[in-house]
């Protein structure tokens, strides 16, 4: 009985401390070999979204040093740059909004731009509309809610556990 009740919190903590794995942006940049110096990096914020949908992009680089940020599946409006743009400690990140274009087609697409002489890039995945009952748009499902998914997991997983060793309590 104490070897159940070990193996499943053993389980439940595991699905607790993995799930923000799960749900970690992935940002690439160029290999940097100097110590101390920041990677430059782009992310949008849903890394998924529909036709029409709204997005927020942030670019890791100097301000001066952006150019050409570019996606065949989002339109951009400016960037502007936020927090401290000559910390050594941090990159410096600018901010924006975009919009997913309508008519494009379902599947993951390139997100690219230029800081001085490094092309980096990401990912953005457009998901199909879906049709509510009364046609509006519904919103697709991404990795924002695995930490909770495996938390609940996790509860149920200790909660069976608790409902198997009180039952088997009970016919001893």
């Amino acid at each position: 009985m104490k070897r159940i009740a070990l193996f499943s919190t053993l389980v439940a903590a595991g699905m607790c401390t993995a799930a923000p794995a799960f749900a970690a942006t992935q940002t690439s940049g160029p290999a940097d070999g100097e110590v101390g110096v920041p990677k430059a990096f782009v992310q949008v914020q849903p890394s998924a979204g529909q036709p029409g949908d709204n997005v927020v992009v942030q670019v890791g680089c100097e301000a001066s040093a952006i150019s050409h940020l570019t996606s065949t599946a989002l339109d951009f409006g400016p960037l502007y740059p936020v927090g401290p743009q000559h910390d050594p400690a941090k990159a410096p990140v600018s901010q924006g909004q975009g919009t997913v274009r309508d008519g494009v087609q379902p599947g993951t697409y390139r997100v690219s731009f230029d800081c001085g002489s490094a092309e980096i890039d990401s990912q953005f995945t457009v998901q199909p509309a879906t049709q509510v009952s009364a046609g509006a748009r519904q919103s697709g499902g991404s990795a924002d809610g695995l930490p909770a998914a495996a938390a609940a997991m996790g509860a149920l997983a200790v909660g069976g556990t608790g409902l198997v060793l009180v039952r088997r309590r009970g016919r001893d």
